[in-house]
């Protein structure tokens, strides 16, 4: 498998874009206090979403508009790949949410 966030950026954009996203969405490297990870922000319909990837634990996560926080860990998946699975279905479902878009991606 590629490097997990890699993996989690591609499939991430791909799903991004089938929504009205405001402007680019591109994901920037992190040097955190204790580790590394990756963060982008999604502007839809007036509502921010920040997403997190923790690729050294195989980790992710979002902040819709800073307060409702999903995250995502290894151990609740049997492989990196369902996770990234399950991370672009729980965000494309709060995108749908957002936008009405309810067929998108089915």
């Amino acid at each position: 498998m590629k490097e997990f966030h890699d993996t989690c950026i591609n499939r991430l954009q791909e799903m991004l874009k089938e929504f009205p996203v405001k402007g680019t969405v591109s994901f920037e490297k992190i040097k955190g206090k204790h580790k590394d990870y990756y963060m982008a922000s999604v502007t839809v319909t007036g509502h921010v979403i920040v997403v997190y990837l923790y690729p050294d634990d195989k980790e992710a996560g979002f902040k819709v508009d800073g307060w409702d926080w999903i995250m995502l860990e290894k151990y609740d998946y049997d492989s990196p790949d369902k996770l990234i699975s399950a991370l672009v279905a729980k965000l494309r479902k709060v995108l749908q949410d957002f936008t009405g878009e309810q067929n998108k991606g089915i």
